[in-house]
């Protein structure tokens, strides 16, 4: 039996290409050593569903004219000799026979997995398929394989994210991605802060990314548009009202009154900031918002 041929991605020469840009973005998130079977089931269960959801089109004219489509853009994405050949299943398109054909126990070829998953989970040529289902699949699938990766949502754009990256295993940071779907603009600006710490040193922008995420929550909460200075009252008849102890309302808010006051004077007015002080004030931030998602949560919650 041959062994097969391994495709290599041609590299794309257009410096001011924007795909380049994603791509190099995408990668730089990434530092994911996972064992080989892992790796093996984790792209034969990927593809599976994807060619499931396809090719689960009904009608064979725009099946036939999504899929074309689809693989004909992804591969020029991922740098593969493409054409604008039609293929009416998935499974026999040049791009999966490509994609199956990855090394996977090659640390690139699992980015350029990664970065095929992260585009299809976002194409917007699959408008006849069930893009929360397949995204829901795709997830159940990346923790069945120990991917040890989350996707988060961002607006209408999914994110894949390395959960070994060490801060971002931590419920103060992974708990606020997830809870604060209900609140668009803190976690916009929340999740910009996390991918700058995970892509660049600049403290001084992260810092105050994480601030103005606290104050855009604390704003949709209260209904106004108060900066976050001026939230102490409100957040101090917000605790009496959830029935929280005066002590822990105290800290609370006299913590954010110094979480204020450290911004002032060493990020707005200056850039005095360290790496250990921009993890405590990532972890912080965490804490405050956190605390309050789950008391947004328990008023939710159905007593029985």
């Amino acid at each position: 039996m041959k062994n097969k041929t391994k495709i290599k991605p041609i590299k794309i020469t257009c410096n001011n290409s924007e795909y380049l840009k994603l791509k190099s973005g995408f990668n730089k998130k990434f530092n994911i050593k996972d064992d080989k079977e892992n790796r093996t089931h984790l792209k034969n269960r990927c593809l599976s569903v994807i060619s499931q959801f396809l090719c689960g089109i009904d009608e064979f004219y725009t099946r036939e004219k999504v899929i074309g489509e689809f693989c004909s853009k992804v591969e020029i994405l991922l740098g593969i000799p493409t054409s604008n050949t039609t293929w009416s299943d998935f499974s026999r398109s040049k791009l999966f026979k490509f994609l199956e054909s990855l090394n996977l126990d090659i640390d690139d070829d699992y980015y350029v997995f990664m970065y095929f998953l992260e585009i299809t989970i976002n194409e917007d040529f699959l408008f006849e398929i069930d893009k929360h289902q397949l995204v829901k699949k795709i997830a159940e699938v990346l923790k069945l394989s120990n991917a040890n990766v989350m996707i988060c949502k961002n607006d209408d754009t999914y994110e894949i994210y390395p959960l070994d990256v060490e801060f971002l295993n931590n419920k103060l940071v992974i708990d606020v991605l997830t809870w604060l779907d209900d609140y668009p603009k803190a976690k916009k600006t929340y999740l910009k802060a996390i991918k700058m710490k995970m892509t660049n040193n600049n403290y001084r922008n992260i810092i105050d990314e994480l601030r103005l995420s606290l104050e855009l929550l604390f704003k949709q909460i209260f209904c106004n548009e108060k900066s976050l200075e001026n939230q102490y009252n409100n957040l101090g008849n917000y605790f009496k009202q959830n029935n929280i102890p005066t002590e822990i309302s105290n800290m609370y808010i006299n913590l954010i009154n110094l979480y204020a006051k450290f911004n002032n004077n060493n990020v707005k007015h200056n850039d005095n900031v360290f790496k250990v002080e921009l993890d405590y004030m990532i972890y912080l931030t965490g804490s405050f918002i956190r605390f309050i998602l789950m008391l947004e949560k328990s008023k939710q919650a159905v007593m029985v």
